[in-house]
């Protein structure tokens, strides 16, 4: 019995090693931290996570009935996870059914492919107006300018001070005639009253108002996403769903289909809204999930429903999409 006993605590310490040490190695060359290989439930969570899943969705494995959602959610993990190597289906059954195996073959296997990348653009102009970003626009696709709002200037205070003009020297008044005796009597010339200078308070000069000054033009950027294979859709409202052939109730939600050749899109995968001067992700609970690319070409994973602002651009399931932009 002891023997029986020392050799599964044999076995099981055997395969814990084996294991931490093909996992450490499989998560430092997929971007993970090694150590996560030898903390339990850790590990495993760290799969999810490197396969572009929130950690939380181990916990989906451990509830009844909802544990077939937690099998399927790491299938798809492990299958992105073997999608960096060039490997398929078959790659995938091995991780689902004999896992230290395939921990093995990733870990010391060929080097993972890089993440897709999406072409870094230009820095943001500092002139775009974000709040006339996405103004009405005519037939041509050109933004209609904003009515120009007519500056008013107080008369009084543009005015400068002006002397009166002296007085005109009074008419000579005839008399009505008298009762008496009729005679008429002209009056006395009236003294010219003297200038006067009318007080008014001192104002800053006014070149201004003899010669405006032309106004100047809010730019407005007219948004598109790219896609690697050149395709580029223009982005006509500061709302829209993307996918492989998405659906919205949302009036005036602009629905994008982009092309799927790998099948790793839902068909309403993700949201992409312009808000506060910043493009935002949110994955609507996709399968296969969604990653925002900053600057650097760090791709960050996704939460369902928590929005991310967008760097560059973003990677739903394996489609690179950047976001550009030109001003008009």
């Amino acid at each position: 019995m002891l023997v029986l006993v020392s050799g599964i605590g044999a076995v099981a310490i055997g395969l814990y090693l084996w294991t931490g040490l093909a996992l450490s190695r499989l998560f430092a060359r997929t971007g993970g931290e090694p150590w996560k290989a030898w903390v339990p439930f850790v590990n495993e969570a760290e799969v999810f996570v490197r396969g572009g899943r929130p950690a939380h969705s181990l916990v989906y494995c451990f509830i009844p009935l909802v544990a077939v959602y937690g099998l399927v959610v790491r299938v798809a993990a492990v299958h992105r996870i073997n999608a960096r190597y060039g490997r398929g289906s078959g790659a995938t059954v091995l991780g689902i059914l004999l896992p230290p195996v395939w921990m093995s073959v990733l870990a010391w296997g060929p080097e993972p492919a890089p993440e897709p990348q999406v072409e870094r653009s230009e820095e943001l102009d500092d002139a775009i107006d974000p709040r006339v970003a996405f103004a009405p626009r005519d037939a041509s696709g050109y933004a209609i300018p904003a009515a120009e709002v007519p500056v008013v200037v107080s008369p009084v205070a543009a005015a400068p001070a002006v002397a009166a003009a002296p007085a005109a020297p009074a008419a000579p008044v005839a008399v009505a005639p008298v009762a008496a005796a009729a005679v008429a009597v002209p009056a006395t010339p009236a003294t010219p009253a003297a200038p006067v200078a009318v007080p008014a308070t001192p104002a800053a000069p006014v070149a201004a108002v003899a010669a405006p000054a032309a106004p100047v033009a809010a730019k407005q950027a007219k948004w598109r996403v790219e896609l690697a294979d050149g395709t580029a859709i223009e982005l006509t409202s500061p709302l829209a769903v993307i996918g492989r052939n998405p659906d919205s109730s949302t009036p005036g939600e602009q629905r994008i289909a982009l092309p799927d050749v790998g099948r790793t899109l839902s068909k309403t995968h993700a949201r992409l809204s312009y808000d506060d001067g910043a493009w935002r992700l949110t994955d609507l609970n996709s399968t296969n999930g969604s990653r925002v690319l900053d600057r650097a070409g760090v791709a960050t994973p996704l939460r369902p429903g928590e929005p991310v602002v967008v760097g560059v651009g973003f990677i739903v399931g394996e489609v690179g999409v950047r976001l550009a932009y030109e001003l008009i």
